[in-house]
């Protein structure tokens, strides 16, 4: 792989940090900024790899421009094999759309978790089942598959509607959203989410900075670069500062106290509280 990044050139940017590739298992993401280079990049690899007794499935690989403001590329070939271009690819178990939003994603896993929970119906419907069994059974049967991706104000109304059904409330009994989180002692989706996104900081803020993740999320952007017109998306590291606001804490100090494992995990198992209530 050293050596098909070499020859080709290939990279993208993230502010100054450059990043070639992603290697999961035997999956691979090669990135580039122009389709010369990706296209050199396979046709490499392909003849890198014909010598070990490898043989890349071009029926499983793909090409997505990542970008609002280009139009999307044509198929490649690569000698006798058609490489497609599309909108959305499912990598390592989230959708990932051209236009880089999350949309596609959510609704996704929330049908996935509603499959999920239809199959369970008649667990949900037998009164010699306790709640608690129940709720034990939701978290690992239906959240598990909700929480692999999230935003969190859709995944928190999917998840109240669940709690309300595991205790057979109607929508003609008018029960609190935070009667039935008291009934459930669930903590909301979204501070599940807050949770496991500040144990990733930890992680990435105690790793070493040439580790390619720990490195992106300390890239700053570079001079004369400018924005593109139109109002910013969200980043992770907004929703980070969000995150620490919540558990008292400004960027730089919970830069310093993540490189204490212990403390940090004190930190985050406080960023949600079970029983905790979402807005009415």
């Amino acid at each position: 792989m050293g050596r098909t990044i070499f020859q080709s050139a290939c990279g993208a940017s993230f502010g100054n940090v450059t990043i070639s590739d992603l290697d999961y298992a035997d999956d691979v993401a090669i990135l580039a900024e122009i389709m010369q280079a990706l296209h050199l990049a396979l046709q490499i690899m392909d003849s890198e790899t014909r010598p070990l007794g490898l043989q890349i499935s071009w029926q499983k690989t793909k090409v997505q421009s990542l970008s609002d403001y280009q139009l999307p590329p044509t198929n490649l070939m690569i000698e006798s094999n058609t490489v497609e271009v599309v909108d959305k690819f499912t990598y390592l178990g989230s959708t990932i759309s051209s236009d880089c939003r999350n949309t596609a994603d959510i609704k996704i896993r929330i049908g996935r978790s509603s499959a999920a929970m239809a199959s369970l119906s008649h667990i949900w419907s037998n009164p010699r089942i306790s709640t608690d069994t129940k709720i034990r059974l939701y978290n690992s049967l239906v959240l598990s598959v909700l929480l692999y991706g999230a935003e969190e104000r859709h995944l928190d109304t999917f998840d109240q509607k669940c709690l309300r059904r595991i205790l057979g409330f109607r929508w003609y009994d008018f029960v609190s959203n935070s009667t039935v989180r008291q009934r459930t002692g669930q903590p909301p989706v979204s501070h599940k989410i807050r949770q496991a996104r500040l144990r990733l900081f930890g992680h990435l803020a105690r790793a070493d900075p040439p580790l390619e993740a720990a490195s992106l999320l300390r890239a700053t952007t570079p001079a004369g670069w400018s924005r593109p017109r139109g109002r910013p998306r969200r980043r992770w590291g907004d929703q980070l500062n969000a995150d620490f606001s919540t558990v008292g804490l400004d960027v730089a100090t919970a830069w310093q106290r993540a490189q204490d494992r212990t403390g940090w995990e004190t930190t985050w198992r406080g960023a949600t509280l079970p029983g905790a209530c979402v807005p009415e």
